[in-house]
């Protein structure tokens, strides 16, 4: 069981580029092995040089981006129509985790009624509407709290292990929110799985609602 919760936590990691597919074997698999690794060091050398180069060039590269990214908004406002243009900012806003699932589930509920959409017919609007539902149930303060207390009834190891996880994550872990729900649930699933070995988990409902949250 804890490998399988190593495999999850590692293959969130993974889709991030985080973790190589070899550590996540090394952690994860079945097998017992020692990892080799073959490297040209001419190669290696060319790959930092290149590398050093590319830095330098990165501060003009970006500047054309945000001159390419504000001709295509400029654009997008002369050939949008009004509705196109307020869907395209919207999912933007959402997926940039700008706005709430709330908010964003509410403002394409609007807009889909605006342009005579029969809801029923967008399954992927009502799946948003579910997590929506989640969210509400969600006390994001209480499981704060409940999380400071949890912490402190897991084993030494689990605690130093879960701290550590913490310190990468990008947003607080003593500060829940719906924010978190996209990126963060490595640290959560560690949590959940060393709360469920100690057969507490019970013992922290708002913890509880949260981690079903993530789990959508």
């Amino acid at each position: 069981a804890q490998k399988d919760q190593i495999r999850q936590v590692l293959t969130s990691y993974l889709r991030k580029g985080l973790v190589q597919g070899t550590e996540l074997l090394s952690a994860a698999g079945n097998r017992d092995f020692v990892l080799w690794g073959v490297e040209d060091m001419a190669l290696y050398a060319r790959a930092i040089e290149i590398y050093g180069e590319s830095a330098g060039k990165r501060d003009k590269a970006l500047s054309v981006l945000g001159r390419l990214e504000n001709i295509f908004k400029t654009l997008k406002a002369e050939l949008y129509s009004p509705e196109l243009l307020s869907l395209e900012n919207l999912r933007g806003e959402y997926f940039s985790e700008q706005i709430s699932t709330t908010d964003y589930v509410a403002a394409m509920s609007a807009l889909a009624r605006q342009n005579g959409m029969d809801l029923d017919d967008l399954g992927w609007l009502q799946t948003l509407a579910h997590i929506q539902t989640l969210e509400r149930a969600v006390d994001f303060k209480g499981a704060s709290e409940e999380q400071v207390s949890a912490l402190q009834a897991v084993s030494p190891a689990e605690r130093e292990a879960l701290l550590e996880a913490a310190a990468k994550r990008e947003y607080s872990p003593f500060k829940m929110s719906a924010a978190a729900h996209h990126s963060e649930k490595g640290y959560y699933t560690l949590l959940k799985a060393a709360l469920n070995e100690a057969g507490i988990l019970k013992n922290y409902p708002a913890l509880q609602r949260y981690f079903e949250y993530l789990a959508v």
